[in-house]
């Protein structure tokens, strides 16, 4: 079993954008790896009028370097153009 502790020495985020609607939210996170590559999740959940929210649909890729992060499909959609912006400053 890893622990939380040993899973943060391994891996940093570096990235976490939500964005929400009426019904909707969606979270994307960014993490780079002890080993130099990268883990992208998203989530997509409904939110309740009560605001009981549910995840609808989770998705996670891996490049292996930043190079490969930048060129990958996934930075078409909203949240990538984001990171991709929050990067270039840097």
């Amino acid at each position: 079993m890893i622990t939380t502790n040993v899973l943060n020495a391994l891996s940093e985020t570096v990235f976490i954008n939500t964005q929400r609607k009426s019904t909707k939210k969606f979270d994307f996170t960014v993490t780079r790896n002890n080993d130099g590559s990268y883990l992208v999740s998203q989530q997509a959940y409904r939110v309740y009028p009560s605001g009981h929210e549910v995840m609808k649909s989770s998705k996670t890729w891996v490049a292996e370097n930043i190079q490969m992060l930048r060129k990958s499909a996934f930075m078409n959609n909203r949240q990538g153009r984001i990171f991709l912006k929050s990067i270039a400053i840097h």
